[in-house]
């Protein structure tokens, strides 16, 4: 429902995107509950389809950081960059997840 990228440049640079996004399926009350986001406000916002390739140029082969990244984030942006038609690969890059799994 919402995606937020946090990219900084070897020359510290610091871009960031957020964006809310259709999940095309009826977000949950309980859901709602714990994020704020309900489905009034996707509505009218884009799919990940839609936004897929922008994100993906904007993450290009970029190390990727985040808590539970692996248990979670990871996995949601494999299925929905191939629900898109895009492959989104962890090969070459260096995860960093602050539960304290490093690859």
């Amino acid at each position: 429902m919402e995606i937020s990228c946090l990219k900084i440049w070897p020359d510290g640079k610091r871009e960031i995107k957020t964006r809310r996004i259709n999940p095309q399926i009826p977000i949950e009350a309980e859901a709602t509950a714990v994020h704020g986001i309900s489905n009034k406000d996707v509505a009218n916002e884009p799919t990940f389809k839609q936004l897929a390739r922008g994100l993906y140029e904007f993450i290009g082969d970029s190390d990727l950081a985040g808590f539970n990244i692996k248990g979670f984030d990871i996995p949601i942006l494999e299925r929905e960059f191939k629900g898109a038609g895009i492959i989104f690969s962890k090969k070459g890059r260096r995860i960093i997840d602050v539960l304290g799994n490093v690859e």
